[in-house]
C-alpha cells in the first residue's frame, strides 16, 4: 500500500512550481537581494566591492530581472509573443526601478542608471529566451 504522505506533500510542493508563485517568490527574493542594507554583511563588503569593480553586479541585475520576466511571462502568457509577454518585461523593468528607488534610503546602497538598464535589457531578453524555448519545445511546459 503506498503512502498517502508522499503524494500529498508532492501536490503542496508542485503548487510552488506554478508560474504564479514562483514569479512571487522570486520578485520577493529580487528585493531581498537588492535592498538588504550594505552595511547588513561588513564581511562580506569586499567581496562586493570587487563584483562591483569587475562590473559583475550587471550582470547580477540581467539575470535577476530576466529570470523574474521569463517567469512573468510564463504566468501570464497563453501562445503567441504578445502584450502579456510585452507586459512582463514592462512590469520586470518598472519592478527595477522601484528597487533602485528604494536603494537610495537604504544604509551602503545607492540606486544607479546603468543598474536599471541592466534590469530592462534582462527582462528583454529573459522573455525572448522564454519565448524561444517555448517555440522549439515539443511538448508545452507552461
Amino acid at each position: 500500500m503506498r503512502s498517502l504522505v508522499p503524494s500529498i506533500l508532492t501536490r503542496r510542493f508542485a503548487r510552488l512550481a506554478e508560474p504564479g508563485p514562483a514569479a512571487l517568490g522570486w520578485a520577493l527574493l529580487v528585493a531581498v537581494a537588492l535592498l538588504v542594507p550594505g552595511s547588513a554583511a561588513p564581511s562580506s563588503r569586499a567581496w562586493l566591492r570587487a563584483l562591483e569593480q569587475a562590473g559583475a553586479d550587471k550582470a547580477v541585475h540581467f539575470l535577476l530581472f530576466g529570470v523574474l520576466a521569463a517567469l512573468l511571462g510564463r504566468w501570464r502568457s497563453s501562445g503567441g509573443f504578445g502584450a502579456p509577454l510585452l507586459v512582463a518585461v514592462l512590469a520586470a523593468t518598472v519592478y527595477g526601478a522601484l528597487t533602485e528607488a528604494l536603494q537610495a534610503v537604504v544604509p551602503g546602497r545607492s540606486p544607479e542608471w546603468i543598474d536599471l538598464v541592466a534590469d530592462g535589457v534582462g527582462a528583454l531578453v529573459g522573455v525572448a529566451f522564454f519565448h524561444w524555448l517555448r517555440r522549439r519545445s515539443p511538448e508545452p511546459f507552461c
